[in-house]
């Protein structure tokens, strides 16, 4: 049999109370923590690690069934799985959402609440801070983990069990959207005439036999045999759009140097037009990768971040607005390489904006400095994570609040946050959030995932598509560039293989039928 002794630690709240000043009369502090506690996920045990930390005794009040709260998990489990974590010393069911009925009978020393309460629920938390304060306690706010933010998110969404064909389908549903619809977006796509500015980068795997440990450095020592480039940046959004049926100009600039002659020499096998500026005072920008047995074990980048002549940016300028009347889109891919100063990226975004060409733009930072908070007024951004966390310069509260945030901040029509195998969050400047499922059951690679989304959706909203219709676009080029080696352009035919396959589905194909929805053509 099973040991179940921690079941003894569930209480009434009333013997919770009992259990305090008893701990009280030893000198000890108690420390309580509220919540409903669904899916225990390791945000909540981060969370509550935290809270034990501030005292000698953690009790646990549980949100019970019956009040209105959504949860796909009885109050009776969820009360046990708290038992089971080593933190947590007593658990008790309670009949009020906020914590303040518990902290009227309890009295905590310390009650801790998640970062959220700073933000959206600032107003539950000022009842609760009252109540514990009357009480001579204290309120403290625990950030949890933001690493696992996209978990909580998903799971709020009432969702996170389900197929992704059928969280997809609710998605639709809640937007009164037919799957039909998507993929007539996506054939709508061809003959697209999109602008792309920004840099362009190259991607080079170098492919080594891993020898060992060096005897006089504790280094691993590798002998290359094989090398392989693949184009990224800039460069790789304007192949991915090319490949989904986009017409597209690409304005980027490059150092005179042999990563320079390789771009040019790709550039005229390619349907993409290349105008491709010469800057002598930098290097193309290259991203080496060494892998060892298939697994990746250095980078080495080789880059300048400082901005390009006036003279340079003013020569984009004239020729990327000539190339404007009569495009459907400019795209920005801004990697704070030096490409797009905010001179440049300011002119061309007031052009955009007198001629009415929708702008769209993306920001990488995984080792520069930058912010994706730089481009406003456009029509949506591209920004993981930690590119938002960056932006608001927060890195506790929710990825949910933060998102809606940047989103009201920058007057952007939207945000689509890539969650890797987790799908996308969608965030539309109605201050509607949705979270997409990811599409990709073997991810490969992800090197270019972003980039094949950031194309996908754009050319979506080109095509007269809603930033939510684009996004399930994007996620599904993002599907299936993943599952391939290195930056490789996405065909249109792939992704809609892809997106049919969710959306017609033979697990929801009964519901298709019932709800009177057609077939693909």
């Amino acid at each position: 049999m099973h040991d179940q002794s921690y079941l003894s630690k569930i209480v009434e709240l009333e013997e919770m109370a009992s259990i305090r000043r008893s701990a009280a009369a030893e000198g000890k502090r108690c420390v309580l923590a509220h919540g409903i506690f669904d899916i225990i996920h390791p945000g909540h045990t981060r969370h509550l690690e935290w809270a034990r930390r501030q005292g000698d005794l953690l009790l646990v009040t549980v949100v019970d069934d019956g009040l209105g709260v959504r949860t796909r998990t009885p109050a009776d489990i969820r009360v046990e799985n708290l038992c089971a974590l080593s933190m947590v010393d007593y658990v008790a069911r309670v009949r009020s959402i906020d914590a303040t009925a518990s902290v009227d009978t309890v009295r905590p020393d310390v009650l801790v609440r998640g970062m959220e309460f700073q933000g959206s629920r600032a107003e539950v938390a000022l009842r609760e801070k009252a109540a514990v304060e009357r009480h001579g306690g204290e309120l403290l706010l625990s950030s949890g983990d933001p690493a696992y933010s996209n978990i909580r998110t998903a799971e709020l969404e009432g969702s996170y069990l389900h197929s992704r064909e059928t969280v997809l389908h609710q998605v639709l549903d809640r937007h009164r959207v037919a799957p039909g619809r998507v993929d007539e977006v996506l054939r709508s796509i061809d003959g697209a005439r999109v602008v792309v500015v920004g840099d362009s980068t190259v991607e080079e795997y170098v492919h080594a036999d891993a020898l060992g440990m060096a005897m006089e450095d504790p280094v691993i020592v590798v002998k290359p045999r094989r090398s392989e480039r693949f184009l990224g940046g800039a460069a790789g959004v304007a192949e991915h759009a090319s490949s989904l049926g986009a017409r597209v100009d690409l304005f980027s600039v490059v150092g005179e140097d042999p990563t320079a002659e390789f771009l040019r020499r790709k550039s005229e096998s390619s349907v993409v037009r290349y105008h491709l500026l010469s800057d002598d005072t930098r290097p193309t920008t290259l991203k080496q990768r060494f892998l060892g047995g298939g697994k990746k074990l250095l980078r080495a980048n080789y880059f300048e971040e400082h901005p390009i002549r006036d003279r340079l940016a003013d020569r984009i300028h004239e020729e990327v607005a000539g190339c404007l009347d009569g495009a459907d889109l400019l795209l920005f891919w801004d990697g704070s390489y030096g490409a797009v100063p905010a001179r440049l990226r300011d002119l061309l975004l007031s052009r955009c904006r007198e001629i009415g060409v929708p702008v769209a733009a993306t920001s990488p930072c995984s080792t520069q400095i930058s912010t994706i908070e730089r481009f406003r007024g456009v029509r949506f951004i591209v920004a993981t994570e930690r590119e938002v966390r960056m932006a608001c310069w927060d890195n506790t509260n929710s990825l949910a609040e933060l998102g809606h945030a940047l989103v009201e901040r920058t007057g952007n029509g939207g945000l689509v946050v890539p969650l890797g195998e987790d799908g996308a969050l969608v965030f539309d400047d109605a201050g509607r959030r949705d979270w997409l499922p990811g599409l990709s059951s073997r991810m490969i690679d992800p090197l270019g995932g972003t980039d094949a989304l950031f194309a996908a959706t754009a050319l979506g909203i080109a095509a007269g598509g809603s930033l939510l219709e684009s996004s399930i676009i994007g996620c599904a080029a993002w599907a299936v560039e993943v599952e391939l080696n290195g930056n490789v352009p996405v065909q249109s035919d792939r992704v809609r293989e892809r997106l049919l396959e969710q959306l017609y589905a033979e697990d929801v194909a009964g519901r298709l039928t019932t709800t009177g929805r057609g077939h693909p053509r």
